[in-house]
């Protein structure tokens, strides 16, 4: 109390040194840019702002979100919870979406083979590492008792797939990394800032800059697909959270010892991706030289969004 009157006193007596007052004027900037808050929207609300969707389209997710057969369930692992959908009946196909994604992204593919397999997509809570992440997934297999799974990842969920039938050879029948890359320094090298930006910068910041990202390169790749647009920035709006960003960033960063797998394998890829150039397309192809390939045009990274159709084609006759 004396500290402050003292204070006060030299303020209106002119003996506090101005280097204070700007010192403290940047605090307060600093302070409230921090407090700012994020941008929020729900998914009805982003919907009515872009291009119109078919209303089938529209008609067929809410009919997809409202089907008791795709069952929401969670399981626990690692003091995690995972939440994933599954339903239809067959052998198990496990769909693993990547560092921008929810269970719900693979709805079109749970509508495509919901009369052929048992389909299961997880969505990834906020875990760091690829070992505490392939851990939650098995789980879910247990918990399904699950075995001889088909596995399609996307991204990170293909760099998770990699890992997952490295270490679990004997759990999985058939892999399809799509739109992915295997461990490289190029992608370590072009995202190295962004860890500690994800860290550091304040929350509506960094969803600012997720946003732009989409705006900018991955929207537009997919020739300007409303659906990818509408999901993928729903996570930019509030579906996502900075601590689940910050460790899908992580897992993508973290390297591992690739096997060349003994189950078969296909490579899918866009000629457009835009994260994933074309130098890193070819490390994969290079790293998984049995696999087969499959190169589909100006789709961008969210093929199985976008161009479900083209998606089914390249992958029905390979897992079936």
């Amino acid at each position: 109390m004396r500290n402050t009157q003292l204070r006060q006193k030299k303020i209106r007596e002119g003996k506090v040194r101005p280097q204070f007052l700007v010192l403290s004027g940047i605090a307060l900037i600093i302070v409230s840019l921090y407090l700012f808050p994020r941008e929020v929207k729900s998914f009805d609300q982003i919907e009515n702002q872009l291009p119109e969707l078919p209303a089938t389209t529209l008609t067929n997710y809410q009919q997809f979100k409202e089907n008791p057969n795709f069952q929401i369930k969670t399981v626990e692992s690692f003091g995690r919870s995972y939440q994933y959908r599954i339903g239809g009946s067959g052998k198990p196909l496990l769909l693993l979406h990547g560092m921008g994604g929810t269970s719900d992204f693979w709805w079109q593919q749970f509508l495509h083979y919901q009369n052929q397999f048992t389909v299961i997509a997880p969505t990834y809570p906020p875990v760091n590492t690829l070992e505490e992440l392939s851990a939650g997934i098995l789980a879910i297999l247990d918990k399904e008792k699950l075995t001889d799974v088909t596995v399609i990842g996307t991204s990170l969920g293909g760099y998770l797939a990699q890992y997952l039938v490295a270490q679990n050879p004997n759990q999985f029948s058939k892999v399809i990394l799509s739109n992915t890359f295997p461990p490289n320094d190029i992608l370590l090298a072009k995202n190295r800032w962004q860890g500690l930006a994800l860290r550091i910068a304040p929350e509506w910041l960094v969803w600012k800059i997720y946003k732009g990202g989409l705006e900018k390169m991955v929207i537009p790749a997919s020739n300007n697909s409303p659906l990818v647009a509408l999901f993928t920035l729903s996570l930019a709006y509030g579906e996502m959270s900075q601590a689940q960003l910050i460790g899908r960033y992580e897992c993508v960063m973290e390297r591992f010892k690739t096997v060349e797998p003994k189950l078969p394998t296909m490579i899918l890829e866009a000629d457009n991706d835009p994260l994933v150039p074309q130098e890193v397309r070819q490390l994969l192809i290079t790293t998984y030289s049995n696999a087969k390939l499959v190169t589909l045009h100006q789709v961008g990274h969210f093929p199985y969004l976008s161009n479900p159709d083209l998606f089914h084609e390249a992958v029905d006759t390979f897992i079936r």
